[in-house]
């Protein structure tokens, strides 16, 4: 058996409101005997992600950027940052072309934008705490 839920915020609406509903849905597709729990696990997981790297790249830049910003092409600091975040942690964990693809940009990108994030933990006091700050909240480790 199937079950299906499709759950969608209102553009500027965080999902981390939305979280504490998700995680009583997975629970009741646990319950039900769900068998792609984990597969939805991570998909809501990639978006939770994705919106507390925007609120703390936002905290750090002290300008807000949402989720739908990261898609467009554009070089502004806050929105190329979360970005880059976003795609270490791809690399990371699934693999440099499902990074790349993300974004709709080459594997040479991608590679950059881990070599960049790499040298400003490394250097940027600031930009270390934000990295922490959000692996403490995701519970994902990005460096």
């Amino acid at each position: 058996m199937i079950y299906e839920i499709n759950i969608t915020a209102e553009p500027g609406q965080s999902i981390l409101k939305l979280k504490p509903y998700i995680d009583i849905l997975l629970a009741k597709a646990d319950k039900l005997g769900a068998t792609n729990k984990v597969f939805k696990k991570q998909n809501i997981k990639g978006d939770y992600f994705e919106t507390v790297v925007c609120e703390e790249v936002s905290k750090y830049f002290g300008e807000k950027v949402s989720v739908n910003d990261l898609m467009k092409k554009t070089r502004k600091p806050l929105i190329v940052y979360s970005r880059q975040i976003i795609i270490k942690k791809m690399i990371k964990s699934m693999s440099l072309k499902t990074a790349s693809s993300r974004f709709e940009q080459t594997h040479a990108t991608a590679l950059n934008s881990r070599k960049i994030v790499n040298n400003m933990y490394e250097t940027d006091y600031q930009y270390r705490s934000m990295i922490q700050r959000i692996e403490e909240r995701t519970k994902c480790k990005i460096y």
